[in-house]
């Protein structure tokens, strides 16, 4: 009962639904705009004549080595840390020599317009919708975590611990509405997209292939794993629903664990703030361990979406970074969501 209670509210709450409904209007502009930009299909190589023109797997005699090395000279790493990305690249090598070596030659799938295509989707609308939903999921667990503080009913709803427990399903409910409203937004997004869009390209065709034009670099575009065009589309969005889950632990942590609404919102600007900056700052350079520890924060996962499931450039010395950051961060803010609980269960209430 009072699940679906909780749950229903938050689903009406006028702030929540306008946000969401923002979010698609910016997605529909920024789509539009793309639409009207885009070059006419004339003026781009067809995906098959690309195809036609590569007699051999473009990761025939590639070495990892030589990527390494570029970033090595482009950041001017000396030991250590040269070292360091030097050894991540040796461990992508066997993945190459694999994908050289599979018995059908891979369908191209970077080529002409698609490639284009491709950065829009995975690139820059990818990106979009997952800081969206991560958004919304923080707005969502803040709204739920602090209504009784906002409408000065915690004497009565708090008053003994048995009540206290209330907060326990406000976190199950925070989850779902926030999967429920990441959903609305995704979904309406990706429609969206393959309405104005041609993806001309088979879904069972390798992800990895031809070069990097989604990161405007010269370097294969290689996943770690065989991944169709499919099966990374789901991989990515999958990605982009954990994000929005730990969001929503962060925001319900904050709201939790602090006893005024604005002490709850700073935190959690706060805390986003400083993974940023700390991640640029020239104190953790390129290479280093802890550079790259400090990147799987969700703040920088998003920054790097265009990245997910491969090499993720010399910043990131780990294979499959980004489930590794979402598991670790997952389970920090699950720790402190646990943690602001109990707080609460002790916290003396007036």
């Amino acid at each position: 009962m009072v699940y679906r209670y909780e749950l229903k509210k938050l689903l009406l709450s006028p702030l929540l639904l306008t946000l969401t409904l923002l979010c698609v209007l910016a997605n529909l502009t920024f789509l539009l705009v793309e639409h009207d930009n885009a070059p006419s299909p004339r003026q781009t190589n067809r995906p098959e004549d690309v195809l036609a023109a590569q007699d051999a797997s473009i990761f025939d005699g590639y070495s990892a080595a030589s990527i390494a090395e570029s970033y090595i000279r482009w950041y001017r790493l000396e030991g250590t840390n040269a070292e360091h990305v030097r050894a991540k690249y040796d461990a992508l090598q066997p993945v190459i020599d694999r994908k050289a070596a599979a018995d059908e030659k891979p369908q191209l799938h970077f080529s002409g317009q698609v490639s284009d295509v491709h950065v829009l989707l995975f690139g820059k609308l990818l990106k979009f919708f997952s800081q969206e939903v991560g958004l919304l999921a923080l707005l969502t667990a803040l709204l739920s975590a602090v209504y009784e503080q906002m409408r000065g009913t915690e004497s009565i709803v708090y008053a003994s611990r048995v009540g206290r427990q209330v907060q326990l399903t406000k976190l199950w409910v925070t989850l779902s509405a926030s999967a429920v409203l990441s959903l609305m937004v995704i979904g309406c997004s990706l429609l969206i997209f393959f309405a104005l869009f041609d993806f001309a390209i088979p879904w069972q065709a390798d992800v990895s292939s031809v070069f990097d034009h989604a990161l405007g670099e010269t370097k294969p575009f290689i996943t770690w794993n065989d991944l169709t065009v499919a099966e990374y589309l789901w991989a990515s969005l999958g990605i982009s629903m954990g994000l929005a889950w730990l969001c929503a632990l962060i925001g319900f942590a904050a709201g939790t664990g602090f006893r005024s609404v604005y002490a709850a919102f700073g935190a959690c600007v706060l805390l986003f703030t400083a993974f940023d900056l700390v991640a640029r700052s020239s104190l953790l350079p390129v290479g280093s361990m802890l550079k790259s520890a400090w990147g799987l924060n969700p703040m920088w996962l998003w920054k790097n979406s265009g990245t997910w499931f491969t090499d993720g450039r010399a910043e990131m010395l780990w294979a499959n970074f980004e489930r590794l950051g979402l598991c670790a961060y997952s389970i920090l803010f699950a720790s402190a969501v646990w943690g602001a609980y109990h707080l609460l269960r002790r916290r003396e209430i007036h």
